[in-house]
């Protein structure tokens, strides 16, 4: 396997120096502690991961979208929300290329999904779409997490039939949390 690039973004230099050493054996880590040096180290890295530990009290989060299938917010309070691909495809050799980072509002008991094209394009319709495949899915495990990511491999499994997958099968899901009480009892 090739070694991937990841960038690792973490206030905390225990956690960065953790994460960058479990992971610098297999694959090229570049680590920052200060978000605002993230966009411009990837700029010059060009990572495939990125890691990031999000604290986000404007409950904002801002993405880029790189030539990808479109990521997945919803919540209790909304409804799936699409954001689309931002840009071309992350790559060392476009180097005039440029990425928009738009700003999206998130909420405590939001989720997201992100996911691969192999996963899009078997579910998609012959206009080439998925996202009613996606949001019935959602619809029948809104709370994310592994339910959701089964019940996305189930109707992947469905739709191929017994045919082999040609394309990659990721799926990610990750939830916002409240803030949690780190008091321990005495």
């Amino acid at each position: 396997m090739k070694p991937a690039r990841i960038l690792v973004v973490d206030d905390e230099p225990g956690m960065l120096r953790a994460v960058e050493r479990v992971l610098s054996g297999d694959h090229h880590v570049i680590g920052t502690r200060l978000s605002r040096d993230a966009l411009s180290v990837a700029d010059q890295f060009h990572p495939e991961l990125a890691i990031l530990d999000i604290r986000m009290p404007d409950r904002h989060l801002r993405y880029v979208n790189a030539g990808h299938p479109p990521i997945v917010v919803w919540g209790s309070t909304r409804k799936p929300l699409w954001l689309e691909s931002t840009g071309p495809l992350v790559s060392p050799v476009l180097t005039a290329s440029t990425w928009d980072a738009p700003v999206v509002s998130i909420d405590v008991g939001d989720h997201l999904l992100l996911y691969t094209d192999g996963v899009w394009e078997t579910l998609a319709d012959e206009d080439g779409r998925a996202e009613e495949r996606f949001t019935s899915a959602i619809d029948r495990a809104s709370g994310g997490g592994a339910p959701l990511l089964d019940t996305i491999l189930a109707d992947v499994h469905h739709e191929l039939a017994g045919r082999l997958q040609p394309d990659d099968l990721t799926l990610l899901t990750a939830g916002l949390v409240g803030p949690i009480n780190q008091e321990r009892p005495g």
